[in-house]
């Protein structure tokens, strides 16, 4: 599991530093985001229903840890999706044709 969470920080922190040029590709990554997340809590709840501790970077966690956990991890994808809004923005700003205003 170590891995795996490792391998999606680093998948995030790609997203969050990648051009975006279209708004659907913005709205594709922040649902990638998010459901990377759902999907963690989803495997949480189905570890936390048959055993009381999850074992995550060789440390135990009971369910209220869990959940505070994955309650971080949604406030750190919206701090993430509102820098992937404003990259976007400032890029369509910055790519305007010369004749329209600002």
């Amino acid at each position: 599991m170590t891995f795996i969470a490792i391998a999606v920080i680093a998948f995030l922190i790609f997203l969050m530093t990648r051009r975006y040029r279209r708004l659907l590709s913005v709205v594709i990554a922040s649902t990638i985001i998010f459901a990377l997340t759902t999907a963690a809590l989803w495997w949480g709840m189905n570890q936390l229903a048959h055993q009381d501790m999850i074992r995550i970077f060789n440390a135990a966690m009971d369910r209220r840890a869990w959940f505070a956990l994955i309650a971080a991890w949604y406030a750190g994808d919206a701090v993430t999706v509102i820098r992937i809004l404003l990259t976007f923005r400032s890029y369509k700003i910055l790519n305007k044709p010369r004749g329209q205003a600002r």
